[in-house]
């Protein structure tokens, strides 16, 4: 059984580690998406002040249309990624749970590997001590 208990424990060891690996990866993708959409995000206001600047000049209104159409388009994109970052939080939140719950899992399997090692010494002590024991018996009736 304490092997059984060794193997499991190197198996979800293993799955921990998996775990963790694909929290951090998908922690970074967020991270650097939440980035990129942030730069665009910043553009868009820019490129919206920068229209309004043009527009108070005195520009042709074909030139103004296509700029805003540009500026919506811009927006449009940064409204799906903003989606798409709801998305990628929610995964993150999971893998992070689960990676969680595998480290809690890990930690349970090497307390109960624990205490049946100590169980096991205990047990091989009391064996011990009865054979002297009885050796000590058999010697002093002789």
């Amino acid at each position: 059984m304490k092997e059984a208990l060794k193997l499991f424990l190197k198996i979800s060891k293993i799955r921990e580690e998996r775990a963790q690996a694909q929290f951090k990866k998908l922690n970074f993708e967020l991270k650097k998406s939440e980035q990129f959409s942030q730069q665009v995000s910043d553009y868009v206001r820019e490129y919206g002040e920068q229209m309004i600047q043009t527009a108070q000049q005195g520009v042709q209104v074909a030139f103004l249309q296509d700029s805003n159409a540009f500026r919506n388009r811009l927006e449009n994109g940064v409204n799906e990624q903003k989606q798409q970052i709801v998305g990628m939080k929610h995964a993150t939140e999971q893998s992070k749970a689960h990676a969680l719950a595998s480290q809690l899992k890990v930690q349970a399997i090497e307390k109960v590997l624990k205490r049946k090692n100590a169980e096991f010494a205990h047990s091989k002590e009391v064996k011990e001590n009865k054979v002297r024991e009885d050796s000590l018996v058999s010697r002093i009736k002789k």
